[in-house]
């Protein structure tokens, strides 16, 4: 009885002590979890006016003379500064007016569908290289404006002509009926209301046009070769038509400079046999 009396006093006093001992330990807490640091990785620098190559210049565009255009140019046969009355005639309507004044000659149109030329009285030319200022200071798309070469009557002559958009034209005129030799040709060097040199080398059946000395066009036609030369405005608005003409200017061409036209031979092509 006593030792069984001191077996349980035993375990009490062993469970006492562990229960103690649990109280200085304490309840067990896990460990916090360690949450990986990052490390920011260094951002691009945002470059807001990035640096652009520098643009190499374009050179402007240098409308260079044709001479090689215009062989066996001579001697200066006529120079006509529009100061005398008697070589070309003039004329005053209700309609519009071609005049003489400041050392040029105008050619004024005040209603649409209108016609006015003036043909200098003499001399005939063959075959000449021409120049002569041209301002047409008033001017809308569709009006016309010229020169007039190999005139052998009011009807009949050659017709070059502009437009107020910048395009050039060569017709021929028989009995005052038009057939076009060279259709409407662009160039940006006619640009209303600015003045231009108009150029025209004439030989034989060929005539070459040139505006501020470089070379536009080329067109054949053999039916006059001879003639006066003039001038010509026709409007197409109700707006006024205002053109001058000064500084004419024309030149004999000598035949001996001037090269034959090269002939230019047919390619045959072979037809393969079957």
């Amino acid at each position: 009885m006593k030792k069984h009396a001191w077996r349980i006093g035993l375990c009490l006093g062993l469970l006492l002590t562990l229960s103690g001992c649990a109280e200085l330990l304490g309840t067990a807490q896990p460990l916090p979890t360690e949450t990986p640091t990052v490390t920011p990785q260094p951002s691009a620098t945002i470059q807001w006016f990035p640096d652009t190559p520098t643009p190499t210049p374009v050179p402007p565009l240098e409308l260079l003379p044709t001479p090689a255009m215009r062989p066996g140019v001579g001697e200066l046969l006529l120079e006509d500064d529009f100061s005398s009355a008697s070589d070309w005639p003039t004329q005053k309507t209700d309609s519009g007016t071609v005049g003489l004044g400041a050392n040029q000659l105008s050619i004024v149109i005040s209603q649409p569908g209108v016609t006015l030329s003036s043909l200098r009285k003499t001399p005939d030319f063959g075959d000449f290289y021409l120049e002569v200022t041209v301002n047409p200071s008033m001017c809308k798309t569709d009006d016309r404006f010229g020169v007039l070469l190999r005139a052998q009557s009011e009807g009949d002559y050659y017709r070059l002509i502009s437009d107020c958009a910048g395009n050039l034209r060569l017709e021929r005129v028989l009995g005052g009926s038009a057939t076009v030799v060279q259709n409407w040709t662009a160039t940006i060097l006619v640009r209303p209301p600015l003045s231009f040199k108009l150029g025209v080398w004439v030989y034989k059946k060929e005539m070459r046009v040139f505006v501020e000395d470089s070379f536009q066009f080329s067109a054949s036609d053999p039916m006059l070769t001879g003639g006066r030369v003039g001038f010509y405005a026709r409007a197409a608005n109700q707006e006024s038509l205002s053109v001058s003409f000064a500084d004419l200017k024309v030149y004999a061409l000598e035949s001996g400079n001037i090269p034959p036209t090269p002939t230019i031979t047919p390619t045959v092509t072979r037809t393969p046999r079957k």
